[in-house]
């Protein structure tokens, strides 16, 4: 998905590097989960965990505080529409050094592939959608009258216009509970990420990584099943590793089974 919301038609093309940096943070949550319920907290996280446990914010509780309702205080679908949009915003108004490259183009593959999934394959993100449609309606409307006020230029001038634009006051008292959408919401969100400088692509790649591990294990397993026969998607490859990991609901029922096969 390209920004604006416009929908894509397939997967997005996903970096060879992608996979080993999935793979790398969730063997890293398997092993900081010591027992049952934190290795459910884990499983059940979407930004929550790594905000509150990386060592992002130097004991910053504020900026810590200021991110988490972005993630918590949000529905998933909800969540996955402000990080996008928020990751564009940073992505296309961005000029950054070379050793972070990696992670702002990890974090751009995510979020497109995230709303790939979101709009494109429903069956395997039905548990988690939510009323993203509406969202997604609504958030389209409203960056078209932005634009046809303000008239439409290159994408990192239009991002920049977004970002101009005065949040101080929360969008939904200006436009009530009634609309959706979630661009400026999400402006606000790109302009707390902006203020962690070029940490901001560390944080965010992280935070998509826990958004797409909670889509992951919370899938119906027929569907990924189904997936497999295809080829599979990357969200079935963490699915199959998160239970492997035992990073899922079923951790306790996984790593009991791998045990009677290790013991025959």
């Amino acid at each position: 998905m390209t920004f604006f919301l416009k929908r894509s038609v397939v997967s997005p093309p996903l970096p060879e590097k992608l996979w080993e940096f999935i793979f790398d943070e969730l063997l890293e949550k398997s092993i900081s989960a010591h027992d049952d319920e934190e290795a459910k907290r884990i499983s059940s996280a979407r930004g929550d965990w790594i905000l509150e446990n990386g060592v992002f914010f130097d004991d910053d509780d504020s900026m810590l505080s200021r991110l988490m309702p972005y993630v918590k205080d949000v529905a998933y679908d909800e969540s996955l529409l402000l990080w996008h949009i928020a990751t564009e915003l940073c992505y296309n108004t961005t000029d950054e050094h070379s050793h972070i490259i990696l992670d702002c183009e990890l974090s751009k593959c995510l979020s497109d592939y995230m709303m790939y999934l979101l709009y494109q394959q429903p069956s395997l993100m039905s548990e988690v959608s939510g009323i993203a449609k509406q969202r997604f309606r609504d958030t389209l409307a409203e960056a078209q009258r932005f634009f046809s006020q303000r008239g439409r230029g290159q994408l990192a001038e239009d991002c920049k216009k977004i970002l101009e634009v005065d949040t101080s006051i929360k969008p939904a008292h200006v436009k009530g509970n009634i609309s959706k959408s979630a661009l400026f919401d999400a402006s606000t969100l790109a302009k707390e990420l902006k203020k962690l400088g070029t940490q901001k692509w560390e944080v965010t790649s992280k935070v998509w990584v826990e958004l797409l591990s909670y889509a992951a294990s919370r899938g119906r397993g027929n569907g990924h099943v189904q997936q497999l026969s295809k080829g599979g998607e990357l969200l079935t490859f963490v699915w199959l590793l998160m239970a492997h990991l035992g990073l899922r609901e079923s951790w306790v029922e996984t790593r009991i089974r791998t045990k009677l096969i290790v013991g025959k």
